[in-house]
């Protein structure tokens, strides 16, 4: 379903990251929660025609004292409750890709590690004595800043530059509302919906309207909630349309600032006919801007 897109400019990217998908270079998935980025490194691995598995794996669901061991595998031995050998996700992941999800979220301690992994192709077991080789295509995602983060002291820069071989944004729901139609159209396919099923314009329109704040993610519990509660036809009474308002229809409380600008960008919005080109043009913004003001101050076009 994030790879559904009418978008020009996100076609040219997902063709860019399908020509990088089938290299052995990193790559890093950036965005919001929710939006798809694991699905994004399932195709990835898909396009690389790699004979290995994919090996998925959260960087900030592992212990830390367990996490070199986890990932590196371990000899038995090695130290208490190690009753057994073990291959860890890295080699499991042997002629495939891993999948490093957060990557934010690994520890200094294992990034020396995983910059070893990438530097000489090779993964030293705990409690072993001789690195093992390991042919494995590193895929990564995060929705926090790694740069910020790295001069902050808390990623390594060396690691950061060997991830970002390639970098593929996603762009968060409520910036794709050309591709509304079509993903929910992927995403009703995947929960079996009736063919036959409709939408009424009311539930169409808050579909559009909403913000979507947990993206793809919260538009399939969305939909997956109104199969189990209507026939075949989904009214606004089956959507959860009170689980937080759209930020588009409703703005908190504003300061006298932003009630002048709020009247300001409106007033350009009535003379240009909505045009949001026009009005940054005329107020000598950024589009981006404008729309990101609208969104806080409760703004529609006409």
């Amino acid at each position: 379903a994030p790879l559904a897109t009418l978008i020009p400019t996100l076609v040219d990217k997902l063709a860019r990251l399908a020509k990088g998908a089938r290299t052995t270079i990193p790559m890093m998935i950036r965005g919001e929660t929710g939006t798809g980025k694991e699905l994004v490194a399932q195709a990835i691995h898909a396009a690389s025609q790699r004979t290995g598995d994919l090996v998925a794996v959260n960087c900030g669901a592992i212990a830390t004292s367990l996490l070199e061991s986890e990932l590196f595998g371990h000899k038995r031995g090695a130290f208490s409750g190690a009753a057994d050998d073990r291959l860890g996700l890295v080699r499991s992941a042997d002629r495939g890709t891993l999948f490093l999800d957060e990557i934010a979220e690994l520890p200094v301690t294992a990034q020396a590690a995983l910059l070893r992994v990438l530097q000489e192709g090779e993964v030293t077991p705990v409690g072993a004595d001789r690195p093992i080789r390991v042919d494995v295509r590193i895929v990564c995602a995060t929705h926090r800043d790694l740069a910020a983060r790295v001069t902050d002291g808390l990623f390594r820069e060396d690691l950061f530059a060997r991830l970002a071989g390639v970098t593929f944004e996603l762009p968060p729901l409520r910036d794709r509302r050309a591709d509304l139609a079509a993903i929910v159209g992927v995403l009703l396919q995947r929960l079996d919906a009736p063919p036959d099923l409709r939408f009424t314009a009311a539930a169409a329109r808050w579909l559009y309207r909403y913000s979507w704040p947990r993206n793809v993610r919260e538009l399939e519990r969305a939909l997956a909630g109104a199969l189990a509660a209507c026939d075949d036809e989904v009214d606004l009474e089956h959507l959860p349309v009170d689980a937080a308002p759209p930020r588009v229809t409703r703005a908190a409380k504003l300061s006298p600032e932003d009630v002048a600008l709020r009247d300001r960008i409106g007033a350009s919005l009535e003379t240009h006919g909505g045009n949001i080109t026009a009005v940054a043009r005329e107020l000598g913004k950024d589009r981006t801007q404008i729309r990101r003001w609208m969104r806080r101050l409760g703004l529609e076009r006409p």
